[in-house]
């Protein structure tokens, strides 16, 4: 279920004049409810993709706003896409989990959600193309959707942006250290209590180990100056996803820091342009 959120500020331009169209609404599964942007390319744009969708989420202590780049690029390149906060966080949009369970049990089912909304507004579409993605824990989830049942019949791609796994030249994984636990002394003030550093980074590092997925298109865009998931994290898991049947493509730019995910705009423009 989805409503609109309705801006109060009205554009200069009507809708029929815009490159493209942002809508406001907010996304409900059972108690979880949080607000998203859908961006809807113009009628005009000469170069609208039929029969595509795009849906995204951010990553730990983040908000949508971090991937609002990538909404934009999409639709200027005729792909219709939404980006949702994550539950629990406190940034974009202010609701609270019941757990850690609560969290990864209903978070996936955001992404039905949002292809709901999607679909309601482009209602010609059939048999889509399907991209799923997010950055770091939002690529998570993303991978978590590819195995809903309610995409199974989908041509689908997931794109993972900062994801990986690494551990660092004392055996311990980045996440765990105390220098970015650091990082952390505001921002986890601003997520659920159930959703602490020291609850979700050894669920995360154990989650990670564990993926399992088979038979999927994944494309995974990590920084070789990413400090959070390292020069070889992105390797990792790919080797990991390769090994259990998967098609992966990693891409490794040289300027993407973990913190700035909406420099992978055009590394993701680039891909699409290739894959479509």
């Amino acid at each position: 279920m989805s409503e609109n959120l309705n801006s109060k500020i009205t554009p200069k331009a009507t809708p029929s004049e815009l490159e493209v169209k942002l809508t406001k609404l907010i996304l409900k599964h059972k108690t979880s409810t949080v607000h998203a942007f859908a961006f809807q390319p113009s009628e005009k744009c000469a170069e609208k993709k039929k029969n595509v969708f795009a849906i995204f989420t951010h990553g730990y202590t983040s908000h949508k706003g971090d991937l609002i780049n990538w909404g934009s690029r999409l639709a200027h390149f005729g792909i219709p896409s939404l980006i949702f906060d994550l539950p629990g966080h406190h940034i974009g949009s202010f609701n609270e989990v019941e757990s850690l369970q609560f969290f990864k049990d209903e978070t996936p089912h955001l992404f039905v959600k949002a292809y709901d909304y999607l679909k309601s507004q482009n209602s010609d579409l059939y048999n889509p193309k399907l991209i799923l993605g997010g950055h770091s824990l939002g690529a998570y989830f993303a991978l978590n959707a590819m195995n809903l049942n309610e995409f199974a019949s989908f041509d689908k791609l997931a794109i993972l942006v900062g994801f990986g796994l690494t551990i660092n030249s004392k055996g311990e994984h980045l996440l765990s250290s105390n220098f970015y636990r650091k990082t952390l002394d505001i921002r986890k003030q601003l997520i659920s209590e159930h959703l602490d550093p020291d609850i979700v980074f050894p669920w995360i590092q154990k989650e990670k180990e564990n993926l399992k997925l088979k038979d999927s298109k994944l494309f995974i865009i990590t920084g070789i100056n990413d400090a959070v998931v390292g020069i070889n994290g992105g390797d990792f898991i790919a080797e990991k996803l390769r090994s259990q049947g998967n098609s992966v493509e990693l891409i490794k730019p040289n300027h993407l820091p973990h913190h700035e995910p909406e420099l992978a705009a055009p590394h993701i423009m680039s891909l699409l342009k290739k894959v479509l």
